[in-house]
């Protein structure tokens, strides 16, 4: 679908289904945040070979490896879709004894594979920056056309955030000032790079839901 609509539109697509299939409102009880608890487990694998690999490959792009890789790109998503379910065959999955007993049992799986992939990406944004083979800021003419690739996507990006942090506010599960959260924002874009920073955000997202109640909701925070 990127080849055919573009990279901007088929991140905003995701990042607009995304926001509409999970308000806040789910997630009430504990239990509607838990992911099933033997996809969890193989999170890491997943992201590992479906994605690490690939992208470490972008550092060296003159590399043999690399130049091969581009052939397999368009077909990665479909890797991403196949190897989850692979890889979740393999563990047993204790998801109805979890929903009830250990409704956080998921967290620390979560949290090993979005920390890894987040490093990961963070440590290729500063190689990428400072050997200047990343992407740079385009001429101010050549602005309209950047905000229908990269730029655009980070764009997306960016308001996806807002829209969820706002969401958790509007809950009070958050008490963070805007100020802060925007600040932390810029920060974290320069220090560990705006994918890193998207994974970190979605991952305090989580943390939020498995911890903090709605304002409104009758079951106790924990």
């Amino acid at each position: 679908m990127s080849y055919l609509l573009g990279v901007t539109t088929v991140t905003s697509l995701w990042f607009f289904l995304h926001y509409s299939g999970s308000p806040i409102e789910l997630f009430d009880a504990l239990d509607q945040r838990l992911l099933q608890i033997n996809y969890a487990k193989t999170l890491l694998p997943t992201i590992i070979f479906g994605a690490i690999i690939p992208a470490l490959t972008t550092a060296y792009p003159e590399a043999e490896l690399s130049k091969n890789l581009k052939v397999i790109w368009p077909v990665l998503p479909i890797f991403l879709v196949i190897l989850p379910p692979l890889f979740a065959s393999l563990v047993q999955d204790s998801t109805p004894f979890d929903r009830f007993y250990r409704v956080k049992a998921d967290l620390p799986s979560i949290r090993r594979a979005v920390m890894s992939a987040a490093f990961v990406t963070m440590v290729l944004c500063q190689y990428l920056r400072f050997t200047g083979t990343g992407p740079v800021a385009p001429p101010l003419q050549d602005i309209p056309g950047a905000l229908g690739g990269i730029l655009g996507s980070e764009l997306g990006g960016f308001i996806w955030m807002v829209l969820l942090f706002k969401d958790r506010k509007k809950a009070r599960m958050i008490k963070t000032s805007w100020f802060i959260l925007l600040a932390g924002h810029v920060a974290s874009v320069i220090v560990i790079g705006p994918d890193a920073k998207l994974l970190a955000a979605w991952l305090w997202r989580e943390e939020t839901l498995a911890t903090k109640r709605h304002w409104a909701a009758v079951t106790k925070e924990e």
